[in-house]
C-alpha cells in the first residue's frame, strides 16, 4: 500500500468539487493543515493560509461555486493572477533569474491563472 504523503494531501486540498460547496469550512480546515504539513509551519506559509483559502465565490445573486479567495475580500485568486498577467517582470525576479523574459513571465502567470481556475468547483450545467 502506498503512503499518503503531505504532498498528496496538499494536492488534494487544492482541487474543489461541487459537493465541497456544502462543506467549505471542512475543506478550508483541510487546506490549512495540508499547506502547513507540506510547506512547514513557517511564517510565510502561516501568513498564506491566514490570507488565502477556499470559499464560496461571490456572484451577482448569492454564492456560486467554490474557489480560492483572499479571505478579507473574497476576491478570487484566479482573478488577481489574471489581472497581473502582462505586468512587467518584478525586479527581484530578474535579479534572481536574469534569463526570464517578459514572455516567460507572461506564460508563468497564465499557467498560474489557469491552475487556480481549474481548482475551482465546476459551474452547474
Amino acid at each position: 500500500m502506498t503512503e499518503d504523503t503531505a504532498r498528496d494531501r496538499f494536492l488534494r486540498s487544492l482541487v474543489l468539487a461541487r459537493r465541497d460547496t456544502d462543506q467549505i469550512d471542512t475543506r478550508d480546515r483541510e487546506f490549512v493543515r495540508a499547506v502547513l504539513d507540506f510547506g512547514s509551519d513557517t511564517d510565510d506559509n502561516t501568513e498564506c493560509v491566514e490570507r488565502v483559502g477556499p470559499a464560496l465565490l461571490p456572484q451577482l445573486h448569492g454564492s456560486g461555486p467554490a474557489g480560492f479567495t483572499l479571505r478579507h475580500s473574497r476576491i478570487p485568486v484566479a482573478d488577481v493572477l489574471n489581472a497581473a498577467e502582462g505586468t512587467p517582470v518584478p525586479d527581484h525576479v530578474t535579479a534572481e533569474f536574469p534569463e526570464v523574459t517578459q514572455e516567460d513571465w507572461n506564460a508563468i502567470l497564465r499557467l498560474a491563472t489557469l491552475a487556480f481556475v481549474a481548482f475551482q468547483t465546476p459551474p452547474d450545467r
